[in-house]
């Protein structure tokens, strides 16, 4: 907590906002990289849209998903992880 209130970040309704994307920045900064780098080279990413209207007849837009597969391997009866993201990101992108 004090290393936050150092940062100037107050956690007043006023100031959440705010104080989110600092925090996010600092933890982008602060993370290490490298040991993460040799997963992220191993893979290869798709962007597919999905029809939003067959799912949410009201919606008027497509849904983007991310499809992350191992480079190299062929993509036949492989485990995978669907993972949902709720939305009301306000610092970052999933790119």
């Amino acid at each position: 907590m004090e290393a936050f209130m150092a940062m100037g970040i107050t956690f007043s309704r006023e100031t959440a906002k705010e104080d989110f994307r600092r925090i996010m920045e600092y933890s982008d900064k602060s993370l290490p990289k490298e040991p993460m780098m040799k997963y992220v080279n191993d893979c290869v990413r798709e962007e597919v849209k999905i029809n939003g209207k067959e799912f949410f007849p009201n919606s008027g837009s497509d849904i983007k998903a991310f499809v992350i597969k191992v480079a190299g391997k062929e993509a036949i009866n492989r485990p995978c992880l669907v993972y949902f993201h709720g939305g009301a990101a306000i610092a970052g992108t999933a790119e």
